[in-house]
């Protein structure tokens, strides 16, 4: 067998790329500190990153949705599931959004983005309506509160 001999400046030169390869890698996967919420706070709230798909849900018209303990929902789009039709959205009873959706055509759905800081807080009952009964839809998700 033939004896292995290494060129010590390639040696170097490698080490050197690899360690340079290992820096970039792990500053690219730093991960990014999350803002904690503002609790007891009235008014526009901004959570910070991207919420968990798990965390995400759809609230259907004579569905009412009782927001978990220590959760604040997040509410971003009301929407329907026909053409022509109005949605409410109200939180513990008080209407908060009312939007009469654009004409469609008939096999269309039309969401509408809400304002941003539309919230409801943990033990809050939140209902949808809509003119067409069971059309209506909001999304939104769930954020530690």
């Amino acid at each position: 067998m033939k004896p292995v001999s290494i060129h010590p400046l390639s040696a170097l030169a490698g080490a050197g790329l690899l360690g340079l390869i290992l820096v970039a890698s792990g500053a690219a996967q730093s991960p990014m500190p999350l803002q904690q919420l503002p609790t007891g706070q009235v008014g526009l709230v901004r959570v910070a990153g991207i919420p968990d798909p798990r965390l995400m849900l759809v609230i259907r018209d004579g569905t009412p949705l009782v927001v978990p303990a220590g959760k604040l929902l997040v509410i971003t789009g009301l929407g329907a599931t026909g053409f022509g039709t109005s949605v409410s959205l109200s939180i513990d009873g008080t209407l908060e959004v009312t939007t009469p959706l654009p004409q469609g055509t008939a096999y269309s759905a039309t969401v509408l983005q809400l304002p941003p800081g539309l919230t409801a807080a943990a033990g809050s009952t939140v209902h949808v309506t809509s003119s067409q009964p069971g059309g209506g839809r909001a999304w939104g998700y769930l954020a530690d509160a």
